[in-house]
């Protein structure tokens, strides 16, 4: 047992904590599961239950975790907790701090003080600041709904707890309506009473299809790795908050450049939508109106459509306003501009269909855009994210020939493999970003747009998705795209956007960094298919050899011999790269001096 043990619940020192009971081991065993215990994120299994106070791991987690939140609060004022399935001696130590106002809940447990049904709860809307849902979506029916009803009763600002057995060594989460006897269960789900296995990608898509927005607080972000294990608390150990509306660091402080009002929207225990549409819209009042209806004049009509004013200083607020009420339409209206790439991902982040489309609010969709590319997309399991050329309009919505603005032909690109379009993007991008519908899962697994690029955010986004996934695009035309006259619009060419993007395009060539394997950058740059040397160390030296004895693209020369510099400073690689290239020190100087390499 530890010595320095300590349980956050009781306090009491010194105790160790006790192991998982073999109980469950036992049975898993008996029953054929094929899973190891110790590949749940959460759970302890040396260290699971305190001998003192009887709290298990998870619940010296959540003490922790609340312990910080707590310490911030305003003693005078009052809090709402909701606790469903609740754990005695955790209760106890929420209901001893004086400004909490403790309910619990359950369906089954006569000691909750209300007995509900998580999909349809008793409660008001905004009843609660603190909801903790431990272990209870394994268990129910449909995990999305309980979710949704969380976030129905949580106050905006405030954030529900909401936790799962999340299994590390499964890629998706597991489900099988075949398993309903006990003996099923245990070998199926780990447990006699669960009807699903969740993976970490699958528990945090449920959170999000139920409509909260997701933040994760690792245990190590909050202790040392030496704290956790006297807490008991494995150092894997995550919480989930799932919180209403978006709150940033910033929108939670009295600043008034960061208040948001906020219109409309469904009722978060409506359906899920198919689609979710994000519009950023900045000082567009000209053009918006055109962009919002053929949205709502899809010939497809199972999504929402989620507007982000940007802080726009002509009428477009205004103009934006009488969409309010449409009950497919949430308003978001900033009052200080923030940028594009955060207004795209504010909206990603408050959306909840399956598919995203962004369009530009000076921008056009033909009436069956939606329709064609979901098609598309359910039939095509293995493709991530569809595009498609454009047709172009100018001032008045006017069509323009290719001869009459300088994207000419840029979007009526051949389909390629991913290895291809990276090879493709290394140079240069001819996606049409409002022509994308893109599958939620894409975002939630690579992550946002990146606010650092004002110029390529999408560009970045695409290398990104191909690192990972296949693309397509289909030949049809689906999007007018406008040209501004003066070239007024952001994607067009400028002397501050040509030096942005060639300061952005040297960041993009980063990620060509990551590429995984030889085999891979093979297929990348069939180029350098000679070199058959498979050590992924050699990919920063190839690449940077590629730009600079090829000439592939002069924008990132600068990088290639930043590359090439960083990957020299290592003797391992020195030596590595002289026994298989005879490349040298003196190679490396010559190139740095402008001269040939030999």
């Amino acid at each position: 047992m530890q010595s320095n043990s300590c349980c956050p619940v009781c306090r009491m020192n010194g105790y160790g904590f006790q192991p998982l009971p073999s109980y469950y081991a036992d049975n898993l065993r008996a029953h054929g599961w094929p899973h190891g215990l110790d590949n749940f994120e959460t759970l302890n299994v040396a260290a699971y239950t305190c001998p003192n106070c009887l709290s298990n791991d998870r619940d010296r987690l959540y003490t922790l975790f609340l312990e910080r939140v707590f310490s911030h609060l305003d003693k005078t004022q009052t809090y709402t907790f909701l606790e469903f399935a609740p754990a005695a001696l955790f209760s106890r130590w929420v209901k001893s701090h004086p400004f909490i106002s403790y309910r619990s809940c359950d369906l089954y447990m006569p000691e909750a003080d209300d007995k509900a049904d998580i999909h349809a709860l008793p409660y008001a809307d905004n009843t609660y600041d603190f909801i903790l849902c431990s272990h209870i979506l394994e268990h129910v029916e449909d995990p999305v709904k309980a979710v949704s009803e969380l976030r129905r009763v949580l106050k905006p600002g405030g954030f529900a707890i909401i936790m799962a057995p999340i299994l590390l060594s499964i890629d998706k989460t597991y489900e099988n309506p075949a398993a309903v006897t006990p003996a099923d269960r245990w070998r199926h789900f780990g447990q006699d009473d669960h009807v699903r296995i969740f993976s970490k990608s699958g528990f945090r898509d449920t959170l999000t299809r139920g409509g909260v927005t997701l933040s994760e607080y690792p245990i190590l972000e909050m202790v040392s790795e030496e704290q956790a294990a006297a807490y008991g608390i494995n150092k894997r150990s995550v919480i989930y908050l799932g919180m209403k509306e978006v709150v940033s660091a910033a929108a939670a402080t009295s600043e008034p450049e960061h208040k948001t009002e906020v219109l409309g929207g469904v009722p978060a225990t409506s359906a899920r939508p198919k689609v979710s549409v994000v519009i950023p819209a900045y000082n567009h009042e000209k053009y918006v109106v055109e962009a919002v209806e053929s949205v709502l004049g899809q010939s497809y009509q199972d999504f929402e459509l989620l507007i982000m004013d940007d802080g726009s200083t002509d009428a477009t607020p205004q103009v934006l306003r009488r969409y309010a009420d449409n009950p497919k339409v949430k308003l978001f209206l900033f009052e200080k501009n923030r940028g594009a790439a955060y207004s795209h991902n504010h909206g990603i982040v408050e959306s909840r269909g399956e598919y995203i489309a962004l369009l530009n609010s000076d921008d056009v969709w033909e009436p069956s855009k939606l329709a064609e590319q979901v098609a598309f997309l359910d039939a095509h399991p293995q493709i991530a994210a569809v595009f498609t050329p454009a047709s172009f309009i100018g001032e008045q919505s006017q069509p323009l020939a290719d001869h009459q603005h300088h994207l000419g032909r840029i979007f009526d690109q051949p389909n390629r493999t991913r290895h291809e379009w990276l090879r493709f993007f290394f140079v240069r991008n001819a996606l049409c970003h409002p022509s994308s519908l893109v599958r939620r899962e894409c975002y939630e697994e690579l992550g946002l747009y990146d606010p650092r690029f004002g110029n390529l955010p999408d560009y970045e986004m695409w290398i990104r998705l191909c690192l990972k996934h296949e693309i397509h695009v289909m030949p049809k035309p689906l999007v007018r795209f406008r040209i501004r006259d003066g070239e007024a619009q952001a994607s067009a060419p400028s002397s501050a956007g040509s030096h942005r993007w060639r300061l952005e395009h040297k960041q993009l060539a980063k990620h060509y960094l990551t590429i995984p394997s030889i085999a891979d950058f093979n297929l990348i740059f069939p180029e350098n298919a000679g070199n058959r040397f498979d050590d992924a160390r050699l990919i920063p030296f190839y690449l940077a050899d590629l730009i600079l004895s090829q000439n592939v693209n002069p924008h990132t020369r600068d990088f290639a011999f930043e590359t090439l510099y960083d990957f020299m400073a290592s003797n391992e690689n020195r030596s590595l790269v002289e026994s298989i290239h005879g490349f040298q020190m003196k190679n490396f100087l010559n190139l740095t001096g402008g001269k040939p390499a030999n």
